[in-house]
């Protein structure tokens, strides 16, 4: 950002919008030249905190099934649902990070849940 901050112009966004972008963009690097990062399944906040082992076996296989779906999306396609649903922000808030308007916003997240739920679906059809 620092290094950017000279080729900022005030387009009508939020400077905070600029900033996710070009963390998103780093990150996109990043994917590309290292590939993709990988959920590692013994991350303790992961973990259930159910005492009944069966459940939390289904559980995790439920959050692997999740993960691998996400990463079939595009990019925001996952960045929109990610937001909206595991970071909980509301859509004012995602539209103003993703630079869009609400209702394409919205948009989005409508195709992006159809794709994750076709996605999952296929897999589970296949048994992938």
């Amino acid at each position: 950002m620092v290094d950017g901050i000279g080729r900022y112009r005030d387009d009508g966004r939020p400077l905070l919008a600029w900033l996710y972008t070009i963390a998103r963009n780093l990150l996109v690097d990043l994917y590309r030249r290292n590939g993709r990062a990988t959920l590692d399944p013994l991350t303790p906040s992961l973990r259930a905190s159910t005492g009944d082992p069966e459940s939390a076996a289904w559980a995790q296989l439920d959050r692997e099934r999740l993960v691998k779906a996400l990463a079939r999306l595009t990019d925001d396609q996952r960045q929109v649902i990610v937001a909206r649903f595991i970071e909980e922000r509301p859509t004012a808030e995602v539209a103003v990070l993703m630079g869009k308007t609400e209702g394409s916003v919205k948009a989005l997240q409508h195709r992006a849940l159809g794709a994750l739920r076709r996605v999952l679906e296929k897999d589970q059809n296949h048994g992938s």
